[in-house]
């Protein structure tokens, strides 16, 4: 799967250097960002699952963090915010492994555990912290973990900032979440299906199709922790795809991304181009050859702000000179197809080219040249596109059948 990720990879970002000049480098970055992530991630063990506890004030990460990996790791308190520092926890006998990686995330603090040697486990900031600098550590780290359990307890698991702000965006992650439901010691035994159930309904707002849920009390007064076990074994079972399954996920979104920023002007161009011609050409005819130029300006710089690079600059360019192009080709077409009139049309109008029989096939002849002399140097930059495009599709179907294969 590995080798097989990594050649997927590797065409995807060189039909992302191609597409510079079909789509502005800027609105390229957030893809290209999305594939240097997935190339880091694939430089380190697939089979270790890198997992974050993510949730809001008071949620009681800190207390699950510390009930899955066993002891007080993560400090616990009533401060808003107590985690002001993601905390990674690493297995210690696999650390070397897969340390760097977790260095690439920034400035967090470490610790080592003995068991569980498939997990990195890390407890981040609240996500409604009132600290700026937390918030934004935490939609940072998002992107870059295997997998996130989402906390909330049972008071505040219909929260608003939550849903809108981190759940809904990240629907498409669905097979990396696990979400949890905290501190089921607070309410009667009898209501917490009830409460686990109105918050799957709200997840299903937000889009979720099937989420995982976990009931836990992670740290109840005297007595030990429940639910947590079963979150594990979840965890555990997945393991060794959790890596994998997100990685595919995000080769999807950048595929789509990607697909979505090159447009389908190749499938469009002829049908508009053709449309443009003709009027232009009539216009030229009718002997209004400054209008039919700025139909044909008009249609080269709609078509240059739908480019970059290369293509960009020839699309500008064919609209800068569309006027001379179109006068000296409509002049020429009086040369190569001269007007045709008959004896009668001649002594009626006492000269040649009184009357013209031969219109339309100077028409034809005149479409021909401005043709050759326009959208033929605007084509081979929206066939690339269209090949890009084809590629991508073809990257898709590929990684359908990679996450058909994980499953």
């Amino acid at each position: 799967m590995h080798d097989q990720l990594v050649d997927v990879l590797d065409r995807l970002e060189a039909t992302l250097a191609l597409s510079r000049d079909y789509v502005p480098p800027a609105a390229l970055d957030p893809t290209a960002i999305a594939a240097r992530r997935i190339r880091n991630r694939l430089d380190y063990p697939l089979d270790l699952a890198v997992v974050a506890i993510a949730g809001g004030t008071g949620s009681g990460k800190s207390s699950l963090f510390n009930a899955v990996l066993g002891g007080d790791r993560a400090e616990v308190g009533g401060l808003r915010p107590t985690t002001s520092k993601a905390l990674a926890s690493l297995p210690a006998g696999r650390r070397r492994e897969i340390s760097g990686h977790i260095e690439s995330f920034g400035d967090l603090e470490t610790a080592t555990h003995d068991d569980l040697s498939w997990l990195v486990l890390i407890d981040l900031p609240d996500t409604d912290s009132v600290e700026v600098d937390h918030r934004l550590m935490v939609e940072n780290l998002l992107p870059r973990v295997d997998a996130v359990i989402w906390v909330v307890d049972v008071e505040k698991y219909r929260d608003r900032s939550l849903h809108h702000n981190f759940l809904r965006p990240l629907r498409g992650y669905e097979s990396q979440f696990v979400f949890v439901v905290n501190q089921i010691d607070r309410v009667p035994q009898g209501e917490v299906g009830g409460l686990v159930a109105d918050f799957r309904d709200a997840l299903t707002e937000d889009g979720f199709r099937a989420p995982t849920i976990h009931a836990i009390a992670a740290a109840p007064v005297l007595s030990s922790p429940r639910g947590v076990d079963e979150l594990v074994d979840t965890l555990g079972v997945r393991a060794d795809g959790l890596a994998v399954d997100r990685l595919l996920a995000d080769l999807d979104v950048a595929i789509n991304d990607l697909h979505s920023l090159l447009g389908n002007r190749t499938a469009d161009f002829e049908t508009e181009w053709t449309a443009a011609l003709d009027e232009a050409i009539s216009l030229a005819t009718s002997g209004e050859v400054v209008a039919g130029s700025r139909v044909l300006a008009a249609f080269f710089m709609d078509i240059a702000e739908g480019q970059s690079g290369d293509g960009a600059e020839e699309s500008i360019s064919v609209a800068a000179h569309a006027g001379e192009i179109l006068a000296q080709a409509n002049r020429d077409a009086l040369d190569e197809v001269p007007p045709q009139v008959s004896k009668r049309e001649r002594r009626r109008f006492g000269r040649p080219g009184g009357v013209d029989t031969a219109g339309a096939e100077r028409q034809a002849w005149l479409r021909n040249r401005v043709d050759g002399l326009t959208a033929d140097r605007v084509r081979p930059f929206l066939h690339g596109r269209g090949v890009a495009r084809a590629n991508l599709a073809g990257f898709a179907i590929e990684v359908a059948a990679l996450r058909h294969q994980s499953q």
